[in-house]
């Protein structure tokens, strides 16, 4: 095999080499009897890069592979989708059993044929949920290059907000639950427990707060009657232990830099979430794990914090009026 051609066959044997180089690439599905065209596309599309993320190419030579396929790699950006296969009308089918079994919308297709009036344009468009429609002998490189950046520009934009209406979607039902929460403890555990889900992450994390009354004006109090309220992960035992106790040193000066600065705080592989409340309490949530936050992430934890910071307020009053 060339060098060249790495980016598009991706077997059992290079998978574990090319792994990260993978999970940043956009998936392509090939559907064509033809092997020449499988050919022709692969070499038109080998420098191809988008949003600084290359090809990862999947070849199908019948709806009944590509099937296949499509249920093993559900996040398949693009199919460029022949009409007649296994016969005249099995790409059409195919179209209908993404759509409507598989429910899945986000999956950009471009329908190519070089029988154009066995599957006429005007009919196919109207009948069918396609997003473009080629005849073979008119995709040209340059126009295979625009069609797929259009295409994966759209379904980056879907997929986009479609995680913006499941993070707001959670946010607003966790809200609903946590409020109903009476008890400051369960309160906080719930709060990890819908922060991580938002996010869907499977780390560590835990929640602080002092456990005493501390003057904020006093730089030097650091973080040394901060304690760890809540915690999942590796934290879930470190429960009413000093937070210097439970993180190395780096981590602790992350902390500290953010309860110092008032902010939250965001690291290759962590955050410090800072809650400032009208109280002389101050608080933190530390999340560890993940690989990755984007802006969309980092927005939804925002609006979570927003939406539970007076609820919780509420519930920590309470909590200590109720121990004087």
């Amino acid at each position: 095999m060339k060098d060249e051609d790495e980016l598009f066959f991706i077997d059992e044997d290079v998978e574990e080499q090319t792994a990260l180089r993978v999970q940043a690439a956009w998936k392509l599905l090939i559907v064509d009897d033809e092997p020449a065209i499988h050919n022709v596309t692969r070499l038109a599309l080998e420098d191809f890069v988008y949003n600084d993320k290359q090809l990862q190419i999947f070849n199908a030579y019948s709806a009944a592979e590509a099937k296949t396929l499509i249920i093993q790699h559900p996040d398949i950006a693009v199919i460029l989708l022949d009409v007649v296969m296994e016969h005249d009308q099995a790409g059409l089918e195919l179209v209908k059993y993404i759509r409507q079994e598989l429910h899945n919308p986000f999956v950009r297709i471009i329908l190519r044929t070089g029988q154009p009036g066995q599957a006429p344009e005007r009919e196919v468009i109207l009948n069918y949920d396609i997003n473009d429609y080629k005849e073979k002998t008119e995709l040209t490189a340059k126009k295979l290059f625009t069609s797929l950046v259009a295409a994966l520009r759209t379904y980056n934009d879907l997929i986009i907000i479609n995680r913006y209406r499941l993070g707001l979607e959670k946010v607003i039902d966790s809200t609903a639950s946590l409020f109903k929460q009476k008890s400051l403890e369960k309160f906080i555990t719930g709060l990890l427990e819908q922060l991580l889900s938002i996010l869907n992450l499977n780390g560590s994390s835990f929640y602080s707060h002092s456990s005493a009354s501390v003057d904020y004006t006093d730089t030097h109090h650091e973080l040394d009657h901060h304690i760890v309220v809540a915690g999942t992960g590796y934290y879930e035992d470190k429960v009413n232990q000093n937070v210097k106790d439970v993180v190395d040193g780096l981590t602790f000066e992350k902390i500290t830099q953010a309860e110092h600065n008032h902010q939250t705080l965001y690291f290759d592989t962590e955050c410090v979430i800072h809650f400032k409340y009208m109280t002389q309490y101050e608080s933190f949530v530390y999340l560890k794990g993940f690989t990755h936050l984007d802006e969309l992430d980092k927005h939804l934890i925002e609006r979570f914090c927003n939406n539970v910071t007076i609820a919780y307020e509420k519930l920590l009053s309470e909590s200590i009026f109720a121990q004087h």
